[in-house]
């Protein structure tokens, strides 16, 4: 167990100087190459945020209606039965 606390310390900070130095060695501008892919994490953020509003939204009436305590009540009892056959 102290073997992988002792590389999950150190692990970011040699993947930070390994992406560095590979930069450096093979002369890549790593801020264009970041904020490049900054860029198409956002335009990814905003596909899929209406979504997960959507989804949240959803989940969320249903658990205040209390319709999931129902459906998770209906669900023990009738696998409840089949586990005593």
């Amino acid at each position: 167990m102290k073997f992988i606390l002792y590389i999950s310390e150190y692990l970011v900070p040699i993947i930070i100087f390994y992406i560095a130095g590979f930069a450096f060695l093979s002369k890549r501008p790593v801020f264009d190459d970041f904020i490049e892919g900054a860029k198409q994490g956002m335009k990814t953020v905003a596909e899929i945020l209406p979504t997960l509003i959507g989804l949240m939204t959803a989940v969320g009436v249903l658990r205040a209606s209390g319709f999931l305590d129902f459906l998770s009540g209906l669900f023990s009892r009738y696998g409840s039965s089949l586990c005593n056959r």
